[in-house]
């Protein structure tokens, strides 16, 4: 393992078993297209392969179905949120993984403390200490203690975030308002059986996949999903209706509350695997970060109502969001400035999905979407089918989108004739199909993990003779040893790379124009159809061509005219360092395979209750479970 990656790694989890029912499972269409990367994509096809396809919404409402909306975003790979089992399921085909890279997750270990040294800064040294208790096997009993440094720790450890704690750091939650904070209950089952739902049934013989929200006033709310050969039930306890719980409740009780809202459907149950009654709360740690090196993911900064689904997603985002910026600043190619981008844009997705899932929670208690009273023709299922409308491509991750900052300049390298800005995600569509068949996607063609694309669009240049002249320019800097191609590099290969996007069909490559014979020297992608063009909003307002700036996480960085190439060199100083002025780091590096590696870690991490701590002479906790780089 340390002769391939040059590191070692070692992960841990607090538990001796990951408890095989129950806890987050679904990943959102964002998330599976994540794992859909050049690196990472036999994980995405396992996942697609075991997952159901939940397609479409529906609220129903006195046992009439009001409408259904849709899951998917036609600039994803995938069209639907994806179900499995359990969280358990999803955690095991990370760590089978893990293992083939041979990486083990060890059982049993706790952290009990940690410090950081303030006297310890920039790249080198090891800030952090770490004490880990060793546990018997079926008490908590301490058997060993060791104490460790590591110069990064990526916090993971839930809601009850022991780092979090250790920090100083609070996590602050306030009722009312847009959020909420123990005011409401809710049971969560997982069920085998049947229910009478329209097309439910034949959801659950994976011939189409349907997400309920099914409100009587009577009686209350249920929200339901087929998950495999078991669904998914959530009933909210206290309410307006004439039948409302506390928390407390029976399991009877709520038996009788849910078979009594689904009427005139019926639920047939075989077996109840997993079941649990909770408060709602919506809570957002104060800080996201520590002096750079130790940072906190997923449920241990956010946690919001559990009625979207929305915590394993956005702590797999978290990480996702932090890994490249990480690594940058690590290997000396971007400032500090880079790390504190990861909190701002974090907290941001994390308190719209709250805002989000706090609607759906009031208005499955009874009270009206966003403080208004109901108008004569409205009712509480019409405003669910809106909520949901409105906050679906945020649920599907698709609609993630990060305010300005330096790596996404709004006011140096985005030009107002380009419909995508600064922030948002970049669109994923259909260059064509391929040798074998297969459907060719525009991320396939991003193969360099972490490298920042510049996607330049061309259309059909070659009768353009304006057009034509700026892709002589611009390949003209591109080959100049200013030009950020070349200033930007980690071990002699580019951390910046270029992908020119064309509609001229495969059999009339560029390259054989007279005038476009430099074209050989880059990657040309066909775009068959033009949909990706049309995606990236090319067109008569762009001139037929651009150029966007895509980050490592997807993110557009930038969107320019080809006449505007120039203004990337200043676009990519405001955060990167070039190759010259790179400071050395005293430890060993990440290379090629050690990049995929620590990014599936801190995935992992994200999901699996724990932390994980990068650089440490001996170890690195990730999750209740850790991971250590040497």
């Amino acid at each position: 393992m340390t002769q391939s990656f040059f590191c070692s790694l070692f992960l841990s989890d607090k538990i001796g078993e990951v408890p095989k029912w129950g806890r987050a499972d679904n990943l959102s269409p964002r998330n599976l297209e994540i794992f859909s990367k050049p690196s990472l994509r036999s994980i995405a096809d396992e996942l697609d392969k075991i997952s159901h396809k939940v397609k479409q919404m529906s609220s129903f409402e006195n046992g009439v179905r009001l409408g259904s909306i849709p899951l998917a975003d036609q600039t994803c790979r995938y069209k639907s949120m994806n179900t499995v089992p359990a969280q358990s399921t999803i955690q095991a085909i990370l760590e089978k993984r893990l293992n083939e890279l041979g990486v083990k997750v060890e059982r049993r270990i706790a952290v009990s403390d940690i410090a950081v040294d303030s006297s310890v800064t920039g790249r080198n040294g090891y800030p952090v200490y770490l004490t880990l208790d060793y546990l018997e096997s079926k008490n908590d009993r301490v058997m060993e203690t060791r104490k460790v440094r590591a110069r990064y720790v990526i916090a993971a450890d839930g809601a009850r975030s022991f780092i979090r704690k250790k920090m100083g750091i609070t996590f602050d939650g306030v009722a009312g308002g847009d959020g909420v904070s123990g005011e409401y209950h809710s049971a969560s089952m997982d069920i085998k059986g049947r229910m009478d739902l329209p097309d439910f049934e034949k959801s659950l013989c994976r011939s189409f996949y349907l997400f309920s929200i099914v409100k009587n006033k009577q009686w209350g709310t249920v929200l339901t999903y087929p998950k495999g050969d078991l669904m998914k039930v959530g009933v909210m306890l206290n309410d307006d209706s004439t039948f409302p719980l506390d928390k407390d409740a029976s399991q009877d009780e709520v038996f009788h509350k849910l078979r009594n809202i689904l009427q005139p459907y019926v639920l047939t149950i075989e077996e109840i695997k997993f079941y649990t009654t909770y408060t709602i709360n919506d809570r957002t740690a104060s800080s996201f970060n520590v002096k750079n090196c130790v940072f906190l993911v997923g449920d241990s900064i956010h946690i919001q109502s559990p009625k979207t689904g929305q915590g394993l997603n956005l702590g797999f985002g978290d990480a996702y969001n932090l890994f490249w910026k990480l690594h940058f600043y690590h290997r000396g190619l971007a400032p500090s400035l880079i790390l504190d981008t990861y909190e701002r844009e974090r907290r941001e997705v994390a308190e719209g999905v709250k805002r989000d899932a706090a609607t759906i929670t009031k208005l499955q208690a009874g009270e009206s979407a966003f403080g208004k009273p109901l108008a004569a023709n409205d009712t509480m299922g019409k405003q669910v089918l809106y909520a949901v409308k409105r906050s679906k491509r945020l649920n599907l991750g698709t609609g993630v989108t990060y305010s300005e900052n330096v790596i996404n300049n709004v006011g140096l390298a985005w030009n107002t004739a380009f419909k995508l800005l600064p922030g948002e995600r970049a669109p994923n569509g259909v260059l064509g199909i391929d040798n074998r068949g297969n459907e060719a996607w525009l991320y396939d063609r991003l193969v360099v993990p972490f490298a920042i694309y510049v996607l330049v669009f061309v259309g059909d240049p070659r009768s353009d003779v304006k057009k034509i002249d700026e892709l002589k320019s611009i390949h003209h800097h591109l080959k100049s040893p200013t030009s950020f191609l070349n200033r930007f590099k980690l071990d002699g290969k580019r951390s910046v790379d270029v992908l020119f996007v064309t509609t001229v069909p495969k059999n009339q490559p560029l390259h054989r124009h007279a005038e476009l014979g430099f074209l050989r020297n880059y990657t040309v992608a066909v775009d068959e159809q033009g949909e990706i063009h049309g995606q990236y909003g090319i067109g008569e307002e762009t001139k037929q061509g651009g150029v966007y700036v895509v980050r490592p996480d997807d993110v557009v960085g930038g969107a320019l005219m080809l006449d505007e190439f120039m203004t990337l060199e200043k676009y990519f100083d405001g955060f990167l360092i070039p190759s010259d002025e790179q400071a050395d780091v005293a430890f060993p590096v990440w290379t090629m395979p050690s990049y995929i590696l620590v990014a599936l870690a801190m995935l992992f991490a994200a999901i699996a209750v724990g932390f994980a701590a990068f650089g440490a002479p001996s170890s690195v906790h990730l999750g209740e479970s850790f991971a250590s780089f040497s």
